[in-house]
C-alpha cells in the first residue's frame, strides 16, 4: 500500500447525511432512562441526529429543507 494514497481513497464513504469527515463531533450525555432506550436502538446515530434536526427546525434555529449545502 502507497503511504501517500489520499485519505479520500482510504475514509468509508459518506451516506448522504451533510457530515464532512472534518466535522468535530458534539458529544452529550442522557439520563439512565434515555440512554438504555437509545443504546437498544439499531438507528440509534440517525435518530439522534433527526431528533436534534427536528428540533432545531421547530425553534426556528434551522431553515426548513436540506441543510446539507
Amino acid at each position: 500500500m502507497d503511504k501517500f494514497m489520499p485519505k479520500s481513497d482510504s475514509w468509508f464513504p459518506g451516506d448522504g447525511k451533510g457530515t464532512k469527515w472534518k466535522t468535530q463531533p458534539i458529544s452529550v450525555r442522557f439520563s439512565v432512562d434515555t440512554d438504555a432506550v437509545l443504546r437498544a436502538m439499531s438507528d440509534r446515530q440517525d435518530y439522534i441526529r433527526a431528533a436534534v434536526e427536528a428540533k432545531l427546525r421547530a425553534d426556528g434555529l434551522l431553515p426548513d429543507g436540506d441543510d446539507a449545502a
